[in-house]
C-alpha cells in the first residue's frame, strides 16, 4: 500500500499544480451554445468532468500573470530520478514535464513549449473508469520534441510501438502487470490517460480511436448545472460522489471500482471492501449529497481575475432551510485594508441549528458500525456550553475584521473591527467591564479610548453606529464610511468572507518580533527575510467566501493580478 500511495500522491501533487496553471493561465471561453467538439468525446455516464469547451483568448491573459509564478516554484518536489524510484517511468516522465512548464511559464511561453493551442480547449474526465486528460494542440511536432525533452530529462524510454502513441509504465508490482501511463496525439488532441491491465476494452475510448455510444453533447446536463449554480456554461464541471461511494465500498462492477481493484491488485494489496450495511448507508449518504459541481464564475482576459466556485447540492430542502437559518451578516471590509476576516453567523441559531442537526444524525437508521458508533458519540455530547456561550452574544449576527497597514515601528498593526448587531449598546454593557474604559460610548457619538490589549500598543478606541460595535485599532484609524446603518445592514449575505494579498502582508513580517506579546516568536532575521522574500513574490489577491443557499453549499474563491508597488 504504501507504494500504491507514494505513485497516488505524486501523480497528485502533478495534477494539482498542473490544474491550477491550466485554470488559471486562461482557458477556453465564450458561448456554450451548440455541439462542442471536446464534449464529443466524454461520454454522457461519466463519473467526473473539469473543463473548458470554447475558445478563449489565453495568451492575452496568460500575459497578465507573467512573473506571478514564486522564484522556488516547484522546489519541494522530488527531481525526475527520485519520481522513477518511486513510481517508474510514467513518475518520471511525469515530473520531468511539470518542471518543462514551470521553465517554459517563467520564460513566456507556457503553451508554445508543448506546441498547445492557444485556445486552451481542453478537459479532464473518465471513461468507464479510466481517467482522460485531453487539450487542444497546435503544432504536432513541437509537442513531440517537447515529449523527447521530457525523456531525455528524465533518462526514460516510451514503450509501445504504434505510431502516435508513447507508454511509459508504473513502478512494477508484485502480482501483476503494473497501470501505465499512456500519450497521444490524435484528431488535433493531446491526449493522457492510463492502460490497466483487465481495462482493454476502455481505451480505445479512452484514446478517441472510438466514440462513446452518448456524450455530453448529447445532454443538457452543464447547461442545467450551469444555470442552476450560476457559473458559466462552457467552464462548468461536476463530479458524482454516488459513483465515488460505489468505488471505495468494494463496488467493483463501476468503472472507478475496477480501476481502483485493477490497481491495487497489480501491488499485491486487497481492494477496499465493506460489509453490505456499510455500504447501503454510504450509499444513502451519497443521495444526499448527490454530486460537486466546480466551474468558473468569471473569467476577464482584460484585468486576469478569475472566479471559482465549488457547490455541493442539498436534495433535502429540510436540511438547506436549518443551515440557511445560520446565516448571518458580513460587514463590508474597511478601505485601504490589506486583508480582511469576515464570519456571518447568527448567533441566536446556533443552538437551536445544532441541536436540530444532532437529532437529524441520531435519529438516522444507519446500521454501519462506525456510524452507529458516531451516532452514539453525538448523542451524548453536551451542547450547554455552546449554549453559555452564545447566550451572552445572541443578537450578534456577525463580524469582520480588517488589517491596515502598519507603522512598521514597533507598534501593533492598525486595523477595525466590525461587529453586525441590532443592539451595540448592549453588547457594549456586556463587555465594558474587560475595556477598562472611562466613559460609555453612544449610538452615532464619537470613538471612546479603552485600555489596550497589549502594553505598548497603538490606542484602542470603540465606536457605536446603529447595528454596528466598531473597534478602531491603532494612530489616526477613522470610522468606515459604511458603517452608518441601513435597512441592509443585518441582512443574510453569507457565512465566510476572507480577502488577502501575500506580498503585501509581508510587510508585517517585518513589526511582528518587536510588537509586545509576541515572546520573541520571529527573531531570527535570515529566516524573516527568506520567508519575507518569498511571499513578496505572491503579489495575487485572494478572495474566499464561504455561503449556503436553498439548494447547495457553496465555496467561492477569486484571485487577480496584484498591484502592490
Amino acid at each position: 500500500m504504501k507504494r500504491i500511495a507514494g505513485i497516488i500522491v505524486l501523480v497528485a501533487a502533478v495534477a494539482a499544480a498542473a490544474g491550477g496553471w491550466y485554470v488559471y493561465q486562461g482557458n477556453a471561453g465564450g458561448d456554450a451554445g451548440g455541439a462542442q467538439p471536446l464534449l464529443a468525446h466524454v461520454p454522457a455516464d461519466t463519473t467526473y468532468y473539469f473543463g473548458y469547451s470554447k475558445a478563449y483568448p489565453a495568451a492575452d491573459y496568460a500575459m497578465l500573470w507573467q512573473g506571478m509564478m514564486p522564484a522556488n516554484a516547484g522546489e519541494d518536489l522530488p527531481d525526475p530520478a527520485e519520481a522513477r524510484k518511486e513510481a517508474g517511468d510514467a513518475g518520471a516522465i511525469l515530473m520531468a514535464l511539470y518542471q518543462m512548464q514551470i521553465e517554459a511559464t517563467r520564460a513566456g511561453e507556457p503553451l508554445a513549449r508543448f506546441g498547445l493551442d492557444a485556445s486552451g480547449i481542453g478537459g479532464f474526465y473518465e471513461v468507464r473508469g479510466l481517467p482522460v486528460f485531453r487539450r487542444r494542440v497546435a503544432d504536432t511536432e513541437a509537442f513531440w520534441k517537447a515529449l523527447d525533452e521530457a525523456e531525455s530529462s528524465a533518462g526514460v524510454t516510451a514503450g509501445g510501438s504504434e505510431a502516435g502513441q508513447r507508454r511509459y509504465p508504473f513502478k512494477a508490482g508484485e502480482a501483476g502487470e503494473p497501470p501505465a501511463l499512456v500519450i497521444a496525439v490524435r484528431d488535433g488532441y493531446v491526449v493522457a490517460t492510463l492502460a490497466v491491465s483487465d481495462m482493454a476494452d476502455a481505451l480505445p475510448v479512452a484514446l478517441g480511436k472510438e466514440t462513446p455510444a452518448e456524450t455530453l453533447n448529447d445532454t443538457d446536463r452543464l447547461a442545467q448545472l450551469a444555470d442552476t449554480h450560476e457559473t458559466l456554461p462552457w467552464a462548468t464541471g461536476f463530479i458524482e460522489h454516488g459513483a465515488l461511494a460505489q468505488a471505495f465500498t468494494g463496488n467493483g462492477d463501476s468503472g472507478l471500482g475496477r480501476l481502483i481493484t485493477a490497481v491495487v491488485s497489480a501491488y499485491g494489496e486487497e481492494p477496499p471492501r465493506m460489509d453490505d450495511a456499510c455500504r447501503d448507508d454510504v450509499t444513502r449518504l451519497a443521495e444526499l449529497w448527490p454530486r460537486s459541481v466546480i466551474g468558473l464564475t468569471e473569467l476577464d482576459a482584460d484585468t486576469g481575475r478569475a472566479g471559482v466556485r465549488l457547490a455541493t447540492p442539498v436534495t433535502d430542502p429540510a436540511l438547506a432551510e436549518t443551515m440557511m437559518r445560520l446565516r448571518g451578516h458580513i460587514p463590508a471590509p474597511a478601505d485601504g485594508g490589506v486583508a480582511s476576516f469576515g464570519i456571518g453567523v447568527n448567533v441566536s441559531e446556533l443552538l437551536p441549528v445544532a441541536r436540530e442537526l444532532a437529532g437529524r444524525f441520531t435519529a438516522a437508521d444507519f446500521q454501519c458500525a462506525p456510524l452507529k458508533g458516531l451516532q452514539a458519540q453525538v448523542a451524548r455530547s453536551d451542547l450547554s456550553s455552546l449554549g453559555m456561550a452564545t447566550s451572552m452574544l445572541r443578537d450578534v449576527r456577525g463580524a469582520a475584521a480588517t488589517l491596515l497597514t502598519p507603522e512598521m515601528n514597533g507598534q501593533s498593526p492598525k486595523g477595525v473591527v466590525e461587529i453586525a448587531t441590532p443592539q451595540p449598546k448592549a453588547l457594549w454593557s456586556m463587555a465594558s467591564g474587560f475595556l477598562g474604559a472611562g466613559e460609555a460610548p453612544e449610538v452615532g457619538g464619537p470613538p471612546v479610548a479603552i485600555q489596550a490589549p497589549m502594553a505598548g500598543s497603538g490606542p484602542v478606541r470603540v465606536a457605536l453606529r446603529k447595528d454596528r460595535f466598531i473597534v478602531l485599532a491603532g494612530e489616526g484609524v477613522e470610522i468606515p464610511t459604511a458603517s452608518t446603518g441601513d435597512d441592509e445592514a443585518l441582512a443574510p449575505n453569507g457565512l465566510l468572507a476572507v480577502r488577502y494579498n501575500l506580498a503585501q502582508a509581508s510587510e508585517f513580517l517585518g513589526a511582528m518580533g518587536s510588537l509586545p506579546g509576541t515572546g520573541g516568536a520571529v527573531t531570527d532575521d535570515e529566516e524573516l527575510a527568506e520567508l519575507q522574500g518569498t511571499l513578496g513574490q505572491i503579489d495575487v489577491d485572494y478572495g474566499i467566501a464561504l455561503d449556503v443557499t436553498a439548494d447547495s453549499i457553496r465555496y467561492d474563491m477569486t484571485v487577480a493580478p496584484g498591484e502592490t508597488p
